[in-house]
């Protein structure tokens, strides 16, 4: 993530920018739940 963070410029832990950086931890989390339910429920 701090790749991210440097690529666009934007320190995430600015009091104006943490927003960004919960953004990022809960897209993160939700893309990571829906692939282990699928890749779940194709290998069963």
């Amino acid at each position: 993530m701090p790749g991210i963070f440097t690529g666009i410029r934007l320190a995430p832990l600015r009091p104006g920018n943490v927003g960004y950086l919960l953004g990022m931890l809960m897209g993160y989390l939700l893309v990571t739940a829906v692939l282990v339910v699928t890749l779940g429920r194709l290998g069963r």
